[in-house]
């Protein structure tokens, strides 16, 4: 397993994504401490799922909705290549 670890550590979109959340750390945390800091008890979350539903489109997600149940979806915006 150590060894199936070091191998994905030498590449470098493994290397980008590590170092993404290292840097985007700070604003996880706020962004969380945001979100739980909503009066949300059980069955009574639509507050909390508005607010992170807000966040998603903040960060540019597409599609984003919540669901029958209070689940938050959204998805990513396809990125076109470009080749010349």
């Amino acid at each position: 397993m150590e060894e199936v670890f070091e191998r994905l550590l030498e590449k470098q979109e493994i290397k980008r994504t590590l170092e993404f959340i290292h840097q985007d750390e700070k604003l996880t945390l706020k962004e969380q401490i945001q979100l739980t800091e909503i009066p949300a008890p059980p069955f009574k979350e639509q507050k909390r799922a508005i607010k992170f539903q807000e966040m998603l489109i903040q960060h540019g997600l597409e599609h984003v909705h919540i669901d029958e149940e209070g689940n938050v979806f959204g998805k990513e915006k396809e990125q076109v290549m470009v080749r010349d």
